[in-house]
């Protein structure tokens, strides 16, 4: 009976660690695309804040018609 059931485990075993690993990539995708995200608003933050510098409304006006 132990030898019946031996393969069944070997490929238990298998599948409960390939659905481990996906699941591992998928983790880490959406890991890495929250932080691509949250560099690009850092990053258009940044550029109206330079926007909010210009000395002229005009200036500004056009900076932030710029990012658009």
């Amino acid at each position: 009976m132990w030898h019946d059931t031996r393969p069944w485990a070997w490929l238990a075993g298998i599948s409960i660690l390939a659905l481990l690993f996906g699941f591992e990539r998928v983790v880490q995708q959406i890991v890495d695309q929250g932080n691509d995200r949250r560099a690009a608003e850092r990053e258009r933050y940044s550029a109206v804040w330079r926007c909010q510098l210009l000395g002229t409304r005009q200036g500004r006006a056009e900076c932030r018609a710029a990012l658009r």
